[in-house]
């Protein structure tokens, strides 16, 4: 230990996704040397992390200590760590199955039936992304696997859950669909901005457009209230145009 390091002790709580769908908790204390609580803090939650990624998907973690100045516990924020499963169809695919009218079992059944190695967890993951859902809203993914309830119960739970998000997650797709058609993006974004704020129409003209940058999504949401649908429109094929070719 340095002259300018001390010894802090540090609480740490995980909760780890397993591979069937659910759940874990584990908690835990570490004596560490640092130059302050806050790189204490930091050193073992990214100790955490390396304990745990080799074998399994951590959900969050936060990290518990002594406040510096005596105020009681410091209750770190759960840091979220799941990413989109390898091996799964893109959101884009999985969302254009919905758009076709694909069930929820038959869409599961296809990720299956190309990679059969996926895992409850990776169907979890790659619906809850594509669908902005929550991992519970799909809780009936884990006793489909299992067998444990058919084709026509999982529909009918996931099916409402799905549909209910449409507006969300179907968004970027009617920008493009815009864009294709000729129709003004700017219009519907203008209508993005109205009902959820402007934050909601950056978002989703970045995941409508690839490539697309925070800068360029946010010159144009910014000015939603202010310059026409045209002159953004014009803008936006800037930006678009000049992306690098892909």
């Amino acid at each position: 230990m340095s002259a300018d390091e001390a010894e802090y002790e540090v609480r740490w709580e995980a909760v780890i996704a397993l591979d069937d769908g659910s759940d874990e908790e584990r908690s835990g204390t570490e004596r560490v040397h640092a130059p302050s609580l806050e790189q204490a803090r930091q050193l073992v939650e990214r100790g955490v992390r390396d304990r745990f990624d080799a074998r399994h998907r951590i959900v969050r973690t936060r990290v518990i200590s002594r406040a510096d100045e005596g105020e009681g516990d410091y209750v770190g924020g759960w840091s979220q760590s799941l990413h989109y499963p390898p091996g799964a169809p893109d959101v884009d695919t999985i969302q254009g199955w919905r758009r076709s009218g694909r069930t929820p079992a038959q869409m599961l059944a296809a990720m299956r039936d190309e990679n059969p190695a996926l895992t409850p967890l990776a169907l979890m993951l790659a619906l809850e992304q594509s669908f902005d859902l929550e991992r519970g809203d799909l809780r009936e993914i884990r006793g489909w696997c299992r067998g444990n309830i058919d084709a026509g119960a999982l529909d009918a739970a996931l099916e409402p859950r799905i549909d209910q998000k449409k507006p969300r997650w179907n968004r970027p797709f009617e920008l493009r669909e815009a864009r294709r058609t000729g129709a003004s993006v700017a219009a519907l974004a203008r209508a993005d901005r109205e009902h959820g704020g402007t934050v909601l129409a950056i978002m989703h003209l970045i995941r409508a457009f690839p490539g697309l940058g925070l800068r360029e999504a946010k010159g144009i949401g910014c000015e939603l209230g202010h310059k026409s649908d045209a002159d953004l429109d014009a803008e936006l094929e800037k930006a678009i145009a000049a992306l690098p070719k892909r």
